[in-house]
């Protein structure tokens, strides 16, 4: 069994799930598809895969849990929202302006979030989560050599914990350029 069916084997019990369409390929209207710069491809169990236009940045989500908001005018990246209005994520990229180690990014996206009680480091990444409130945060943030850095975060409520845990880890692993 691949790795992507198992995941959709597991959450098919999810009650999150309920209005999920297996295989939608486009969660956007015609008019906003043909507007639209970045890329909304089918993929498997349920999954789709977001391209952006701009710097490439890539993901794969749950299409019939999560539409994709408006683009916003700097084509950086995408904010999701979920069909429930209880769960977002989004994804975006930058270039490393400020010049700011790995350490110093981490350090500060911590402080912004009000503290992380998971950190995991390695060689041009970082990833934090913890509690804001009742809503559990998820953030991996990735940096190339040219400076790029490329961001993926997810909110959601911390009592669906146990139904949100496969989905993150599968966007986390598919996330990238």
């Amino acid at each position: 069994m691949t790795r992507l069916r198992l995941v959709a084997a597991l959450l098919a019990g999810a009650a999150w799930l309920a209005p999920c369409v297996p295989g939608l390929a486009d969660p956007l209207p015609g008019e906003a598809r043909a507007a639209d710069p970045d890329s909304f491809l089918p993929g498997e169990g349920g999954y789709g895969l977001y391209r952006n236009a701009r710097y490439g940045t890539v993901i794969s989500y749950p299409t019939g849990y999560f539409r994709p908001d408006p683009a916003p005018d700097s084509g950086d990246g995408r904010r999701f929202s979920s069909v429930d209005g209880q769960a977002w994520f989004y994804v975006f990229a930058q270039y490393n302006a400020e010049g700011l180690s790995p350490a110093q990014q981490s350090a500060r996206d911590a402080e912004e979030h009000g503290g992380a009680s998971y950190r995991a480091a390695g060689r041009g990444w970082y990833v934090l989560s913890g509690l804001r409130g009742e809503e559990i945060y998820y953030r991996r943030v990735t940096e190339d050599e040219t400076g790029l850095i490329r961001v993926f975060e997810i909110g959601y409520p911390a009592a669906r914990k146990a139904e949100f845990d496969a989905v993150v880890s599968y966007m986390a692993k598919s996330f990238g350029p």
